[in-house]
């Protein structure tokens, strides 16, 4: 199914009608007259999720893509999770049906408002739905006062062994891409790094054997320097007062 966004002309060449149209199936259908040249900033997706029966059964908005939108609710579902959402997904999987996700238009903001009015006709024509509420939860887009507490609150949170051998875990195998190790790097650059605990540098002189030192001095004397090698050296060293000095003191010598 396509995008729910029908796009027309007027002779004024200006958009200047928004009208609902009472929908004869499944979907609510917003018609914009709007002239030749169509400039709609739209941020929010309102999408639906459809049984096999392509019958409406959940109302949702997102800013992501619809794919890994769906990708969510799925996930949830196999996980087990228990909202009725999820019990319906997995009624869908026992089948060997999967729901559908169709966008059905994009809105500015966060979407609350056209969420709640979709939930609110579709139940008052007496469709079961899958949402829990009437919509317009959460805060997809929180303020810079908003976000700054989160980020303060969770800062310096210590996690526990149990935890940190979980995300260890999750992380196995899994490498950065070059450019994401390159923008890492730059957002570091200046931010100040909390201090080494007595333990931590224990822990590091005791990681450093004289066989790890020799075996890092062999590797580096054998290891050429590539035109890419050189690249990431010379990105390590941005910001780095220590090299930088280093750096001035040879040029004078």
């Amino acid at each position: 199914m396509k995008s729910a966004i029908l796009c027309g002309r007027n002779r004024e060449g200006l958009i200047n009608r928004l009208e609902e149209v009472v929908p004869t199936g499944d979907s609510v259908l917003l018609l914009i007259t709007c002239g030749n040249n169509v400039e709609l900033q739209m941020k929010t997706k309102i999408y639906f999720l459809l049984n096999e029966f392509f019958h409406v059964r959940y109302v949702g908005k997102t800013k992501r893509t619809l794919e890994l939108r769906l990708k969510g609710h799925l996930d949830e579902a196999q996980k087990g999770h228990k909202c009725k959402k999820c019990c319906g997904i997995r009624k869908m999987f026992r089948k060997g049906k999967c729901p559908t996700i169709v966008l059905q238009t994009e809105v500015e903001g966060t979407g609350s408002n056209a969420e709640r009015a979709y939930i609110k006709w579709y139940r008052s024509k007496g469709v079961d739905l899958w949402n829990l509420t009437n919509g317009g939860d959460g805060n997809s887009d929180p303020s810079i006062e908003t976000r700054k507490k989160i980020g303060d609150a969770l800062r310096n949170i210590m996690k526990s062994s149990e935890h940190r051998k979980k995300i260890s875990k999750t992380l196995e195998g899994r490498k950065k891409n070059p450019e994401t190790i390159v923008k890492l790097h730059l957002a570091a650059i200046g931010k100040p790094k909390p201090p080494f605990s007595p333990e931590h540098k224990k822990a590091l002189r005791l990681a450093w054997t004289p066989e790890r030192k020799k075996a890092l001095g062999f590797a580096m004397k054998i290891l050429k320097w590539t035109p890419e090698r050189k690249k990431a050296k010379s990105l390590a060293m941005i910001g780095n007062k220590n090299a930088i000095k280093h750096q001035n003191e040879r040029k004078v010598k």
